[in-house]
């Protein structure tokens, strides 16, 4: 799942937050791994989250976005 780059620096903690997703395993630099909730997301990383279908449009939706304020 592509990210938009305001995402870049977050932990993998607040995608999942944000998203409602919970991420299954991060793709970077070609090599699969589980991530922490510490993980931050980089630029180039493919993210694969496992949620409901119903909940995809809606997690595309927040993750074509900048990260919400805290």
């Amino acid at each position: 799942m592509s990210v938009a780059a305001p995402w870049i620096g977050h932990r993998v903690s607040e995608i999942e937050a944000a998203t409602g997703g919970r991420m299954a395993y991060l793709t970077r630099l070609g090599d699969g791994f589980l991530p922490t909730l510490d993980t931050v997301y980089q630029e180039g990383d493919l993210i694969h989250l496992a949620l409901r279908r119903d909940d995809l449009a809606t997690a595309e939706r927040v993750l074509d976005a900048p990260p919400p304020a805290h």
